[in-house]
C-alpha cells in the first residue's frame, strides 16, 4: 500500500494553528518607555513526553538557559529582559535596518505554544506566536488608529518581520503620504521601503505619533516579500483617545490564510476602543455586519479599513458581532479591559482574530500561567476565556463542564460564545466541537489579549494505492484535521464500514460525509490500484576472467524486488530504481560457468511476490602465469654505453623494470644506463602487472647483473731503429687478460711512426690499448770532446731505452758501467777520473727486446 499526499480544504482556507514545532518572534520598538519594562517568555505543549526546546537569537546564538525542556502541564517560562534594548526591544539605532542580533528563533522536536508576555507597571500585552502557520510573503498590517499624540511623546506605531530563509526580500508599501519612519539618525518619508534579509535577520519598522500622518496613515500598510516572513504589530504604546495608552500587539498571518466571515466577543471598553478593525485586501470589498443582508460599507481599495461601531455587538454580558464579508479580509479586534467608565479606555488591547472555521481544533493545551504576566511577582489580573464553538458543543475547562451560558452569533446560529471567568494558573480548554479560544485580562491601567487555538486545521488527505487482495481503512489516509467519526461513505464499502478490500470494492473515489452544525464536511479519498510488477530482463556481461567481476544487468518494473540465485544457490534481492533497472555485481570468481536465475519479482509497497524463471550464464576463464625471464650479458663493462635485456617472442611486455640502488635503468625498456651506474652487483626486477580482461596472472621475475671495473693494459715498448731485428710484440695474454694484436708483428725495415693494438678477449672488461713505435736510425756517436763547451762533450744514448752500458779500455779493462743510460758519461772512469785520449769500446743493453750492441767511441781531449 502507498500514500501520496493531497490536501483537501473546507470553506475556510486556514491550514494551520498555533502548535508549531518552530516560532519565530521579531524583535520590537518602544518610543519613549524603556525601562521597567519586564519582559518574558512561556512554551507550553500538550506533548505528555518531555522535549527540549533550543531557543536562539536571530543569528543562531542560544540564550541562557536553552534548550528548554517542556511536556504536558510542565510548561516553562524565562526572563528575556526589562528594559530597551533587549533581544526582543531595540532602540531608535537599531530601527530601519536588518540585524540579527535581536529577535527570538524556537524550535522543537514536537509542536509547542510561545507565549510572550511585555509588563510595565500601567501598560502590558501578550503576543501567541502563529509559528510554522504565520510565515507568508503578502501581510496587511494592522494597529489602533490614534486621534493624536499622548503628552509625554510615547506614542507609535510599530510593525516589525523576520526572516526565516537567506536571500529574503521585504517591501513595504501602500500607506499613506506623509508617514515618516524613524531611523537611527532622523526620519525617512520614501513612499516604499525595501530591504534584505537572510534567515534570522529582522527588520522593526516604527513611526512616531508626532507626526500626523502616523497617526493612521500605517494602517493597512502592505508587506510583501519573495520568501516566508514572520511580521509583529502594533504599537508601544497607542491608544483610541487622547490620555490613555497601552500596548497593542499581536502577531499576523499571510494574506492568502485570511477569511471572509469572523467572530468577535467584547471586552470591557466603551464605544471607543470596542471597535473591529476591518482591512481589505481586494478593491470593493463589502463589510456585512450583525446579519444585516445589505452592506455596512465597501472598501474601495485594498488596503483600505473600516472601524465597526460598538453598537453592532448583541448580548448582555457575553456579547459578540459576527462580520462577513465577499473577499477575504484582515480582522483586528481592537478592546479595551475596564469596566469603570470613566477608565473604560485606559488598558486597550489588539487581538488578530481567526475567520470562522470547522477545523478548529477541539483542545487548547495549555494555557500558562492565565492570570499573569510576570512570573516572578504576586502581581495577577482578572482574565476571562472567550471560547467560540458549535451550537452542540459542551466546553470544560480543566476537565470541568463549564457553567457558563453561551450567546448565540447573531447572523450565524450554528455558532456560540462563551465568556468564561474565574480561572488562575495554566488552563487547558477543550470542546466536542470546533473551538477557537482568546485570553482577556486587566486590571486598572494594564491590559492583555490573545488567541491560543484562533486558526483551524484542515484535514490533509493522501492518495490511496493497493495491493491486490489487500484491505486498509481509508480513514488511514487522512493524516491532518480532527475529523469526527460517523459519517458515510458513497459508494458503501462491501465491509460496511471504513475498511476498503481489494478482493471485493472497485478503486475510485469514496466520499466520506460528515454532517455538523457548522456545516457539513465532504472529503474525497481516491484508491488507486498498484501495478503487478514485471521482470523484462537479465543480460550479463559475457566472458570473464577470474580476477574480473561479473556484471549482470536486470530491467524490470520502477521500484520492484527481483529474487535471484547464483549457480542455484541462496535466494537474494536486487531492488529496482526508479528508471526499472538494477545490477547484479559477482565478485571472487571460479573458473567455469556462472548462471544467475531469476525467480521471482515483488513490488517495493505488495508483499506478493510473482514467480519468474529466468537464467542467464556467462563464461569465466581460469587465469595464466605470464612468461616474464629476460637475461643480460654479463659482466657489464664500464666502457660500454648502454645494456639492453634478452626476451624471448612469449615474452608479455608492458610490465616495469626496476632495480636495487645505483643501477640506472630505463622502467619501460630495461636498458642500463651503464655510464650513469654504479660498479657492483645489481638485481634487475621485472614487474608484470596483467589486465583484468586478459586472464593473465600478475608477476615478476628478477635477474642478476655485475658491472666490472675496466683495467687497462699497459706496455713499455718505446723506439727502435731501423732495420732491428727480432723485434717482438708483448704476449697476447698480458695481466691476466687475453687478446690479439695488430698488426701481428712489428716491421723496422721503413722509418717512420706505427701504431700497434691489442684488444682484449670479450670476457674481460680490459679497454683496448694502443701505442706507437716510431722507426728511427739510431745512430750512435762515435766519438766525443769533452771540453765543456756544450758541444758533443757526452755520450748521447737518451733515444736508445739503454738498459745498462760498459766502457772498456783498449787493454779491455773495464772503466765505466752505468744502469738506464742516457748521456751521463764524458770519458770518466767509474771513479770520476778524467780518462786520456784514445780510442774506448762499448757493450750496450737494451729495454725492449733489442739485441746488445757493441761498438767503440773515440775521446779527443
Amino acid at each position: 500500500m502507498r500514500y501520496l499526499l493531497l490536501v483537501f480544504t473546507l470553506f475556510s482556507t486556514f491550514a494551520y494553528g498555533q502548535l508549531s514545532d518552530k516560532h519565530w518572534l521579531p524583535p520590537l520598538h518602544s518610543r519613549g518607555i524603556t525601562s521597567s519594562l519586564d519582559h518574558y517568555v512561556y512554551l507550553s505543549t500538550p506533548e505528555p513526553i518531555p522535549f527540549g526546546v533550543v531557543v536562539t537569537n536571530g543569528n543562531g546564538v542560544p540564550i541562557a538557559g536553552s534548550p528548554f525542556t517542556i511536556s504536558q502541564n510542565n510548561p516553562v517560562s524565562f526572563y528575556i529582559g526589562d528594559e530597551q534594548p533587549s533581544l526582543m526591544l531595540v532602540e531608535q539605532s537599531g530601527l530601519n535596518m536588518s540585524s540579527g542580533d535581536n529577535g527570538l528563533v524556537f524550535e522543537g522536536s514536537s509542536e509547542f505554544y510561545v507565549t510572550f508576555k511585555i509588563v510595565n507597571a500601567n501598560h502590558g500585552e501578550i503576543i501567541v506566536s502563529k509559528g510554522k502557520a504565520g510565515i507568508g510573503t503578502d501581510f496587511r498590517l494592522g494597529g489602533l488608529p490614534q486621534i493624536s499624540d499622548d503628552n509625554n511623546g510615547n506614542r507609535n506605531f510599530v510593525s516589525s518581520f523576520m526572516a526565516t530563509e537567506d536571500g529574503t526580500t521585504v517591501t513595504v508599501s501602500d500607506y499613506d503620504a506623509g508617514v515618516t519612519f524613524t531611523t537611527a539618525t532622523g526620519t525617512i518619508s520614501d513612499a516604499s521601503q525595501t530591504f534584505n534579509l537572510e534567515a534570522g535577520e529582522s527588520v522593526v519598522l516604527s513611526g512616531y505619533t508626532d507626526t500626523s500622518a502616523n497617526l493612521t496613515g500605517f494602517i493597512g500598510a502592505r508587506l510583501e516579500s519573495n520568501k516566508p516572513i514572520a511580521v509583529n504589530t502594533g504599537n508601544i504604546i497607542g491608544g483610541v483617545i487622547d490620555g490613555f495608552n497601552d500596548i497593542n500587539l499581536d502577531q499576523i498571518v499571510p494574506v492568502e490564510e485570511v477569511g471572509t466571515e469572523y467572530v468577535f466577543i467584547k471586552g470591557n471598553g466603551s464605544d471607543n476602543s470596542e471597535r473591529p478593525l476591518i482591512i481589505a485586501t481586494e478593491d470593493n470589498t463589502q463589510v456585512f455586519v450583525g446579519g444585516i443582508p445589505s452592506p455596512y460599507i465597501t472598501l474601495a481599495n485594498a488596503g483600505d479599513y473600516v472601524l465597526v461601531p460598538t453598537s453592532y455587538y448583541s448580548g448582555v454580558s457575553n456579547q459578540n458581532m459576527r462580520v462577513l464579508t465577499d473577499k477575504p479580509v484582515y480582522a483586528y479586534q481592537i478592546l479595551a479591559g475596564n469596566i469603570v467608565s470613566n477608565v473604560a479606555d485606559r488598558n486597550t488591547g489588539l487581538n488578530f482574530i481567526p475567520p470562522l472555521s470547522c477545523s478548529f481544533p477541539r483542545s487548547v493545551d495549555l494555557i500558562p500561567s492565565l492570570n499573569m504576566l510576570d512570573p516572578t511577582s504576586n502581581k495577577t489580573y482578572p482574565t476571562d476565556l472567550f471560547v467560540l464553538t458549535t451550537v452542540d458543543a459542551e466546553v470544560s475547562v480543566n476537565g470541568t463542564l463549564t457553567t457558563a451560558l453561551p450567546a448565540t452569533v447573531i447572523g450565524n446560529s450554528n455558532w456560540v460564545t462563551y465568556r468564561i471567568t474565574g480561572y488562575t494558573d495554566n488552563v487547558k480548554v477543550e470542546s466536542t466541537g470546533p473551538m477557537s479560544v482568546g485570553v482577556f485580562g486587566s486590571s486598572g491601567t494594564v491590559g492583555y489579549a490573545g488567541y491560543y487555538s484562533g486558526f483551524g486545521v484542515d484535514p490533509e488527505v493522501e492518495l490511496i494505492e493497493v495491493c491486490p487482495e489487500e484491505t486498509v481503512s481509508l480513514f488511514d489516509a487522512i493524516v491532518s484535521g480532527d475529523i469526527p467519526e460517523g459519517g458515510t461513505w458513497s459508494p458503501a464499502l462491501a465491509s460496511g464500514t471504513d475498511i476498503f478490500d481489494a478482493t471485493l470494492d472497485s478503486t475510485g473515489v469514496y466520499t466520506y460525509t460528515v454532517s455538523q452544525t457548522c456545516g457539513d464536511l465532504v472529503l474525497d479519498i481516491t484508491v488507486s490500484p498498484l501495478p503487478i510488477p514485471v521482470f523484462t530482463s537479465i543480460t550479463g556481461n559475457g566472458s570473464v576472467c577470474e580476477n574480473e567481476e561479473a556484471i549482470f544487468n536486470v530491467t524490470a518494473s520502477p521500484n520492484s524486488s527481483v529474487e535471484y540465485t547464483v549457480n542455484g544457490g541462496a535466494v537474494m534481492i536486487l531492488d529496482i530504481d526508479a528508471t526499472g533497472t538494477g545490477i547484479i555485481t559477482i565478485s571472487d570468481l571460479e573458473a567455469g560457468d556462472l548462471t544467475v536465475s531469476v525467480t521471482g519479482i515483488s513490488d517495493a509497497f505488495c508483499s506478493n511476490i510473482t514467480t519468474v524463471t529466468v537464467s542467464e550464464t556467462i563464461v569465466v576463464d581460469g587465469l595464466l602465469d605470464p612468461n616474464l625471464s629476460f637475461s643480460y650479458a654479463t659482466p657489464i663493462c664500464p666502457n660500454e654505453d648502454y645494456a639492453l635485456p634478452t626476451v624471448s617472442s612469449e615474452f608479455n611486455s608492458g610490465g616495469t623494470y626496476s632495480s636495487t640502488a645505483g643501477l640506472v635503468i630505463d622502467s619501460s625498456t630495461g636498458e642500463i644506463d651503464i655510464l650513469s651506474s654504479d660498479l657492483g652487483n645489481h638485481t634487475v626486477t621485472y614487474t608484470y602487472v596483467a589486465d583484468e580482461t586478459d586472464c593473465i596472472n600478475d608477476g615478476f621475475d628478477e635477474f642478476d647483473v655485475v658491472i666490472e671495473a675496466s683495467n687497462t693494459v699497459s706496455f713499455n715498448i718505446q723506439d727502435f731503429c731501423l732495420n732491428a731485428s727480432d723485434i717482438e710484440l708483448p704476449s697476447s695474454s698480458l695481466e691476466g687478460y687475453t687478446g690479439t694484436w695488430y698488426p701481428s708483428t712489428v716491421d723496422t725495415s721503413t722509418l717512420g711512426v706505427y701504431t700497434y693494438t691489442f684488444t682484449p678477449d670479450s670476457e674481460f672488461c680490459a679497454i683496448t690499448t694502443s701505442f706507437e713505435i716510431n722507426v728511427s736510425t739510431c745512430f750512435i756517436p762515435e766519438g766525443i770532446s769533452p771540453n765543456n763547451d756544450d758541444i758533443n762533450d757526452n755520450l748521447d744514448l737518451s733515444s736508445f731505452n739503454v738498459k745498462k752500458i760498459k766502457i772498456f779500455n783498449r787493454y779491455g779493462v773495464e772503466v765505466y758501467t752505468k744502469l738506464d743510460y742516457e748521456d751521463e758519461w764524458h770519458g770518466q772512469s767509474n771513479k770520476g777520473d778524467k780518462l786520456p785520449t784514445g780510442t774506448y769500446y762499448y757493450i750496450i743493453d737494451f729495454n725492449d727486446n733489442i739485441d746488445s750492441k757493441i761498438g767503440w767511441v773515440y775521446v779527443n781531449r
